[in-house]
């Protein structure tokens, strides 16, 4: 019997995806006007169109398939698709999930007080014009007889039944906050894969603008929890808190207790302990005299040391922590880092590694390798 391992086939994946286990998951993730033989059929659909589809991670196409039925967005190449990507890291091919403009409309549209949703992309030649405050109005013009020029934003308008309605406006650079933050953006920097924010932009516009405007739109719960489903966007990591215990000096021999004042948690002695307030400083408060009392005893007296002291060391969450431990352990410092991406373009001359985005610093770190060599030179 030859030990080497097959690898999984069409057949193989098509009928995993039908297996009671996971139509056991789909009945518990679809919404009411999906079946879980509707969405099977679906995906089955999209693996014939795409073979690449069938030489996936299992894992990580049942994973895509799942996420895209915890959407209620069919991933039929429409309203949604299911991405195969050769993972270098890995060297596997692996599955992603990606909700289409369309799909996210469709989505809203099915909650009953919502009459419609759209967004529009806003170029440079554009006449546009946004009124905030007490009376916000929003006016977007198209002139058909020039070029457009360059996107330069996208707005999201939802109309409800009543007759109300809201909008949101997101600039480019508020877009590509939220695109850096993807991790089909980051592939394409990496290895230059194709991403729908370089093929699409203008889907990618107004999918973004639809994602900021619904945050705070009259919809189901269900909705909300469907549309949170989508990883692409993540929120930014908090800050970290590492304590650890300090160091304290030792007491010296035959010191007393109250010879010793605490302050900055650093201990040092004076003899000559003085009710004084210090200029600037709080007045020290002094223990009590205890009375002396004769013993017989010949043991001397055991004094317990003070308590030790924790000190708060505040570590900057994420990538930027990890890229600043690294340095440290080759001996490089945050501006030896900064040159190396200031040659690179990544960022500016005089720039720190807070003021370049999270997302590129996860790139630094996941080739941190290629990073060192460059930081050895």
């Amino acid at each position: 019997m030859s030990n080497q391992i097959v690898p999984k086939t069409n057949s193989d994946l098509r009928l995993v995806i039908q297996s009671e286990k996971i139509q056991e998951q789909l009945v518990a993730a679809l919404p009411r006007y999906y079946t879980p033989e509707q969405f099977t059929v679906i995906v089955r659909t999209q693996i014939n169109r795409n073979p690449k589809l069938a030489e996936c991670d299992q894992g990580s196409f049942l994973s895509a398939m799942l996420q895209a039925a915890q959407m209620g967005i069919a991933p039929d190449g429409r309203n949604g698709h299911l991405i195969p990507r050769f993972n270098g890291k890995t060297q596997r091919t692996e599955c992603t999930f990606q909700p289409d403009y369309k799909g996210l409309v469709g989505l809203v549209r099915k909650n009953e007080n919502v009459a419609d949703l759209y967004a529009e992309v806003v170029y440079e030649h554009d006449t546009f014009k946004v009124t905030k405050g007490l009376h916000r109005d929003l006016i977007h013009e198209q002139d058909v007889k020039v070029d457009r020029g360059a996107a330069i934003g996208a707005y999201a308008v939802i109309a409800y039944k009543d007759g109300s309605y809201s909008w949101e406006f997101m600039s480019r650079a508020d877009i590509e906050n939220v695109r850096n933050r993807s991790d089909s953006w980051k592939a394409h920097l990496a290895k230059g894969y194709d991403t729908p924010w370089k093929t699409d932009e203008g889907e990618m516009f107004k999918k973004t603008a639809i994602k900021r405007l619904i945050k705070l739109a009259d919809i189901s719960q269900e909705t909300s929890d469907r549309i949170a489903a989508d990883p692409e966007f993540a929120p930014p990591q908090p800050m970290q808190v590492e304590i650890k215990p300090a160091s304290i000096p030792a007491l010296p021999q035959n010191a007393e207790p109250d010879d010793i004042q605490m302050e900055n948690n650093v201990s040092r002695t004076d003899s000559t302990p003085t009710h004084e307030p210090k200029r600037g400083r709080p007045k020290k408060l002094l223990k009590q005299q205890e009375p002396e009392v004769e013993t017989q005893s010949e043991t001397p007296v055991q004094h317990n040391e003070p308590a030790p002291v924790t000190e708060i060391n505040l570590v900057p969450a994420g990538a930027r922590g990890e890229l600043m431990q690294k340095l440290v352990a080759i001996g490089k410092s945050e501006s030896d880092l900064i040159k190396v991406c200031a040659a690179a373009k990544f960022c500016e001359q005089d720039a720190t590694l807070a003021d370049i985005p999270e997302a590129t610093l996860n790139e630094f770190v996941t080739y941190w390798d290629e990073l060192e060599e460059e930081l050895k030179k």
